[in-house]
């Protein structure tokens, strides 16, 4: 009885020992993890107010516009507008449904809600940010997933519309930031990678919710949840190019999947790892868009959150298309369209492509489906007829619906981009009333295929992305009976453009007519002019001197729905106001076939007008003196709100008053005023138009312009110039900057050429001034040329080189291509040889530009040729043996002079292609199977570019072993060189391959000295990498790599460094990071003894050791690797069991 007693307190002491253990490391993960943990959220100190989204000017409305709330859908919403028509908005998941027949503004923004955040105003799901992690739970049902997260997400709040919200939550994993924000299908996660990681397993531990059902992977690789679905990853390249991960694998409550980046193309960096959890209810959505890519005509690209059109960079000569679907039945079929506009908004694109490009709009003519077209098809099973919808009048009209025109060079602009027309109107029109099947619209670019090396793309969001206010939208306006105004004084003017006459009011019925033509709409004239009412009435306003002064004739019905007033110039040339006026348009029920007297919308703002002048041109705008002196520079001077006297005699008379309103604030001897102003002749002078008048400076005029100092230039308009008002100095001032003579050096040998080269002739030198020209053309230019010659000297003065050879250059080199340009096409120079390089400098003679003498830019270089490279691979290098490989490494040590470089690369393909290696590290998977590579090589190039310096590898070698001790081991024991033999025995000998060697010129190769014998099959045997912030990446997957880094910043580096460096006399001991492992381990079980000596307890004893070892693996992210603690938890159940032989 008493042993079994004893045996349950051991029992006993052992099972609270290790909860103590357990404990002690949460402990310490708690005390020292959060040095490197995310901040907890923050809330900011200053409000940040953003537009409401129930807001019509979010949708372009006016103020008055009030949106019918009880009209909503999950996708629309309607708006009434004053003038009585409705206009519906139709964009993805506007609303969720809070209540039966509720319908509210839905809101991705994470909310507080207690110590967690949420996001509860989708109509499709929620979500929320915990302790746990990130959660996904469908509307319906109430069940989802939490991905689960090392520590709490963090997100930023900004204060909007009266409570914090944040758009994203970040944490970090698997050495990652990631990002997780609110989309409309769901959550998308995603990380950014900016260098290679090699083969990385992304592993994401989860819980189902709701009483979920257990996850499934389909046979397409993607994890099927109840009610939602995780996508296979995708991995999105920097050239805009997706590539798969590989399949979702479940494991014991992680989800996984594996990529290698090695794979990518180095223009696919850095790129976006993308696992994105959805829900199953996106097929309820009524707007749906895809797009569609040559290059990929077997993908379907829904989920995507942006839509594509042109020739994407990076993907050689390719056509990208968008289809884009509206349902448009929350509009009555017996409604009127009378606009319709489709919005996107821009953020991406660009092009190497100068002009202009169009976007046009087509009506698409097959049904479509989103998860299923590509550019061979539009649904499974059914092609395009011809590829990518390109068939007229099979998959799509051949009409225009509607178009944009893009200017290549501007950008992405950051804001909607507008289609719309008459075209498109008749589209939603025939959709509305049936008249047409609504499949949506093909979105095309005449920007496609732009060839191999050039690209020109756009870049719009899509309906899946996360922010509702950067969605696609639909905006359809359609009417009730009523008047609008247009026109160019219906649409708003100033006082000036009422008295210009020509002005019009146009009048335009919906659902109505004016009565009959003739003479019963003609009895109806005046009746429409009183109508045209002003709220307020000054002396010389609207009402007295416009309502009372047009005549009847200025009425004309222009059709049976139009009335078109015009303001005629002689019957309002007295209107003049001083404070804006209104105009309300009154249609009178006698003028009308049905309705009664109706108040026509918009009303009309006539503004105040205030005189000024505008100054533009190649010189309004500001420019160089060198700008001016070159002539046919222009001054613009607009008029607003007055004009210019007129044309002929009354204006050539002011001429000269102009010409002296351009004046200069300082007075500079050869300055503005001097030589421009007071040399310009009156015929400089043209009146263009009424408003504008355009001043041109002729280079004979101005010759003798030179300034020190930058000038600024004031234009004044005399009152006797113009019509209305008074004098006007007009904006802005102009700036005349003074130049700064310089020379440039371009052409084929700016860049340095060798001396074959100049032996052989035809190198160029192209010469460009800035803000001087060269002597003019002809005899006073030829005479200069020989003087430019030798302007080129060198530094050095070889017997044979450059300065002793320019006599072999002609005059006839030397040609004036332009006013500041020169072009020295160098002739064969047979003798020239130097045996080091010479630097040329060029001095542009004063004589040959008229001014100083210029120092050009920059220099170029002459260097004498020899062999700079050389190549050596190993024979072919059988590695099947190896079925499960538990190490390998391929690694070197070199010796590389500044100016010199070496590559090393692996092939396991017997050499069809390489790969760079990393020194240190294996070029394969731990735990995966060598079997096909029967050759396997190794290659190293090495490069000079100083025929004194030779690059050398001193050392290298290849070890692969299986977990039974088979190995495949090789090492070179000469430096590549002509002959490399492998000192293993096994008879892997290469051949290192060098160019022949010009006469004059030698290289010494030296022998290699190996740094240690060949490591046994025991330490070479490998354990997972392990990867810390603080030691640094793993080099490789071997804890006895000697190439570890990151060390030297911790507590006690010297010791533990004096340890590792003590073999082999100091030339290189055990590695850093194994003295480490050693000696936290005695450390830990040293606490563990003393607290047992010092308190009798194991417990604490427990608790000590699991402090110290704790501490270890969270310090810094992990000093050493969690898998640590199974060596230690038997050392602690040791210890209860040796306790009672103990003397302590």
């Amino acid at each position: 009885m008493a042993r079994n007693v004893t045996r349950k307190r051991i029992i006993t002491k052992a099972i609270f020992t290790l909860v103590a253990i357990f404990i002690g490391i949460v402990l310490a993960v708690i005390v020292v993890k959060p040095l490197n943990a995310a901040a907890p959220n923050q809330v900011p100190d200053v409000p940040i107010e953003l537009a409401n989204p129930d807001d019509p000017a979010k949708w372009e409305l006016p103020s008055t516009a009030v949106e019918n709330v009880n009209k909503r859908t999950r996708d629309s919403k309607e708006f009434s507008n004053a003038n009585g028509s409705l206009t519906s908005i139709l964009s993805p998941n506007l609303h969720y449904e809070e209540t039966p027949g509720v319908w509210q503004n839905s809101d991705t923004s994470f909310v507080f809600d207690g110590t967690d955040a949420v996001m509860e105003k989708h109509p499709m799901y929620n979500s929320r940010v915990s302790n746990e992690g990130i959660s996904l739970l469908t509307t319906d049902t109430g069940k989802g997933i939490t991905w689960l997260t090392s520590h709490r997400p963090s997100i930023h709040f900004n204060y909007v519309d009266g409570q914090f919200r944040g758009e994203t939550a970040s944490f970090i994993h698997d050495g990652l930031v990631w990002t997780e924000k609110n989309t409309n299908y769901g959550v998308k996660a995603s990380a950014m990678v900016t260098a290679p990681r090699g083969t990385q397993t992304y592993s994401f531990g989860y819980s189902l919710e709701g009483g979920a059902n257990a996850l499934t992977v389909d046979s397409d690789g993607n994890i099927i949840g109840d009610g939602f679905t995780v996508p296979r990853s995708i991995i999105i390249g920097a050239n805009r190019v997706r590539y798969e991960a590989t399949p979702w694998v479940l494991n014991a409550g992680f989800a996984e999947f594996t990529f290698d980046d090695t794979l990518l193309p180095a223009e696919a960096y850095p790129y976006e790892v993308d696992p994105t959890t959805t829900t199953l209810q996106r097929g309820n959505t009524t707007v749906n868009d895809n797009f569609l890519v040559s290059n990929h005509p077997t993908l379907n690209f829904d989920g995507a959150i942006y839509l594509l059109w042109g020739d994407q960079t990076g993907i050689a000569n390719t056509a990208t298309r968008s289809l884009i679907y509206f349902d448009t039945s929350t509009i009555p079929a017996a409604a009127t369209v009378t606009a319709a506009t489709f919005s996107a908004y821009m953020y991406g694109g660009g092009s190497d492509v100068a002009g202009t490009s169009v976007t046009k709009m087509q009506r698409l003519l097959r049904n479509w489906v989103d998860a299923e077209t590509t550019w061979n098809i539009y649904s499974t099973g059914n092609s395009w007829t011809t590829a990518g919808a390109s068939s007229d009048g099979n998959d799509r009209v051949a009409a225009t619906s509607a178009s944009m025109s893009y200017t290549n060079s501007s950008g992405a602009s950051n804001a909607y981009q507008d289609w719309t027309g008459s075209t498109l109107t008749s589209d939603v029109q025939n959709f509305v009333d049936g008249s047409y099947s609504n499949y949506g619209w093909l979105l095309t670019c005449d920007c496609e295929y732009q060839g191999a090396s050039n690209y020109s793309f756009q870049e719009y969001r899509g309906s899946d992305y996360g922010y509702q206010s950067y969605r696609p939208k639909l905006v359809v306006t359609y009417t009730q009976p009523s008047a609008a105004i247009t026109g160019t004084i219906g649409d708003g003017a100033t006082e000036q453009e009422v008295r210009d006459g020509n002005g019009t009011i146009l009048v335009t019925l919906t659902d109505d007519t004016w009565v009959a033509d003739g003479a019963t709409f003609n009895a109806q004239r005046q009746n429409i002019i009183d109508g045209l009412d002003a709220a307020s009435s000054p002396t010389n306003g609207w009402n007295n001197e416009v309502r009372d002064k047009i005549s009847v004739g200025s009425v004309v019905r222009s059709s049976a729905t139009l009335a078109t007033i015009t303001l005629t110039a002689s019957e309002v040339a007295d209107y003049s106001i001083t404070s804006n006026e209104i105009i309300t348009v009154t249609v009178p029920a006698t003028a009308l076939t049905a309705a009664g007297a109706l108040t026509a919308t918009p009303t009309i703002t006539i503004t105040s007008s205030t005189e000024s002048a505008a100054v533009t041109g190649t010189i309004g705008d500001g420019a160089t003196e060198q700008e001016v002196r070159d002539g046919d520079g222009t001054i613009l001077v607009t008029l607003t709100n007055t004009k210019w006297v007129a044309d002929g005699a009354t204006f050539n008379a002011q001429r000269q008053n102009i010409i002296d309103g351009l004046d200069a604030a300082d007075a500079q001897a050869a300055g503005w005023n001097a030589q421009v102003r007071d040399q310009l002749g009156v015929t400089s002078v043209v009146r263009t138009s009424d408003t504008l008048a355009t001043i041109t400076i002729a280079a004979a005029d101005v010759a003798g312009y030179a300034i020190a100092t930058n000038e600024t230039i004031t234009v004044t308009v005399p009152a006797t110039a113009i019509v209305y008002g008074t004098a006007l100095t007009a904006t802005p001032t102009i700036t005349i900057t003074a130049g700064t003579e310089s020379a440039a050096i371009t052409g084929t040998i700016s860049d340095g050429a060798t001396s074959p080269q100049i032996k052989a002739g035809g190198q160029t030198a192209i010469v460009t001034l800035t803000n001087t020209k060269w002597v003019a053309d002809g005899a006073t230019f030829n005479a200069q040329r020989q003087n430019i010659i030798d302007g080129f000297v060198s530094a050095s003065s070889e017997t044979d080189g450059w300065n002793n050879s320019r006599s072999d250059f002609a005059v006839t080199d030397v040609v004036r291509t332009s006013d500041i340009i020169a072009t020295v096409e160098f002739s064969a120079s047979s003798d020239y040889t130097t045996s080091a390089a010479e630097t040329i400098t060029l001095t542009v003679p004063a004589t040959a530009i008229g001014g100083t003498a210029l120092t050009a830019t920059p220099t170029f270089v002459i260097t004498p040729n020899f062999v700079s490279s050389g190549t050596w691979v190993s024979p072919a290098i059988n590695l099947s043996s190896i079925i499960d490989t538990a190490y390998c490494a391929l690694g070197w040590s070199e010796n590389i002079p500044a100016g010199t470089s070496a590559a090393v690369e692996y092939s396991s393909n017997g050499g069809s292609s390489y790969s760079t290696a990393t020194n240190g590290s294996c070029p394969f998977s731990i735990g995966g199977t060598l079997a096909a590579v029967s050759d396997f090589r190794i290659r190293v190039s090495l490069t000079t570019t100083d025929v004194t310096l030779t690059p050398t590898i001193t050392a290298l070698g290849f070890i692969a072993g299986t977990t039974a001790g088979q190995t495949v081991r090789y090492q070179l024991n000469t430096t590549p060189a002509l002959t490399a033999t492998d000192r293993t025995g096994n008879g892997y000998s290469g051949t290192m391959s060098f160019p022949t060697l010009p006469s004059g010129v030698s290289t010494t190769v030296g022998s290699m000295t190996a740094l240690r014998a060949p490591p046994s099959a025991q330490t070479a045997r490998g354990i997972p990498q392990v990867t810390s912030p603080v030691t640094g990446t793993a080099v490789s997957d071997n804890i006895f790599n000697t190439n570890e880094t990151g060390w030297t910043g911790l507590p006690g580096y010297q010791l533990v460094n004096t340890m590792a460096t003590a073999g082999e006399g100091g030339g290189g001991g055990l590695p850093v990071q194994f003295i480490w492992y050693i000696m936290l381990g005695l450390v830990t079980i040293m606490l563990g003894f003393f607290a047992l000596n010092l308190t009798q307890s194991l417990f604490a004893a427990g608790v000590a050791m699991a402090l110290g070892l704790g501490a270890s693996i969270a310090m810094g992210g992990g000093l050493i690797p969690g898998w640590v603690i199974f060596v230690f938890i038997p050392v602690a159940i040791g210890m209860i069991f040796l306790r009672p032989r103990l003397a302590i």
